[in-house]
């Protein structure tokens, strides 16, 4: 019965959570709207959208090294 709770809770709080930080579409014409603040990579020297976009492949990388660390640690530990 504590396990069906919790699996319903976390189903739950998942559902909230998406809906929460739902964003709203780009509008079609291009122009920034619905509130976003219009800063873009767009043009020569223009900004890119987040700062992480600069280092996605490294951060992707680091997360396949970080999992495979961490399973080769656990398995020295005999965790699972």
């Amino acid at each position: 019965m504590k396990n069906l709770l919790l699996k319903v809770l976390a189903i739950f709080i998942f559902g909230v959570n998406q809906l929460l930080l739902a964003q709203m579409p780009p509008s079609p014409d291009g122009r920034p709207g619905n509130g976003s603040s219009g800063a873009g990579g767009v043009g020569p020297g223009g900004k890119p959208k987040n700062p992480i976009d600069m280092y996605e492949y490294i951060l992707v990388i680091a997360a396949v090294l970080l999992v495979i660390y961490f399973y080769k640690r656990s398995k020295k530990l005999k965790l699972s």
